[in-house]
């Protein structure tokens, strides 16, 4: 039952990170390349390539790591979900960085940062989605089994 809450909550922060994904990536192709804001091609393209890649590299991980730091009772918060969220994405970052020594100019994109932003904000704004809470708990007890 755990396993199936995670995976329902891993997704849909997936999904609200791939939506401030394209919106970051609208404003930043907006400001640096002077396009019309209404033109969002290039921004769905990038964050459906980065987000694929995010969960290709990230996502079984970040399943595996909620599911332990659950059992340790740590996830009872907004806040602490949001902390381990974005904590467990740069790690998983500088992992990925230690395996593929080329990827080393992932942190130097603007992508790297607006993930990192939305790994944060993504938890908040999903509690503010109704009903939200009954269907996917954003936090968890740790004697659920």
């Amino acid at each position: 039952m755990v396993l199936q809450k995670v995976l329902g909550l891993g997704i849909v922060l997936c999904v609200i990170e791939y939506a401030i994904l394209i919106f970051c990536l609208q404003i930043y192709e907006v400001k640096m390349y002077d396009i019309s804001f209404a033109d969002f091609g290039g921004a769905i393209t990038s964050a459906t390539e980065i987000t694929v890649v995010k969960m290709l590299f990230y996502f079984i991980f970040w399943v595996v790591a909620i599911l332990i730091i659950n059992k340790l009772g740590f996830i009872r918060s907004l806040f602490r979900l949001s902390i381990v969220n974005c904590s467990l994405f740069v790690f998983t970052s500088i992992v990925m960085t230690a395996v593929f020594p080329f990827s080393k100019e992932y942190f130097m994109r603007p992508f790297f940062y607006f993930l990192f932003i939305a790994t944060i904000v993504s938890p908040y704004l999903l509690s503010i989605i109704p009903k939200v809470n009954q269907i996917i708990p954003l936090t968890y007890q740790a004697d659920e089994k």
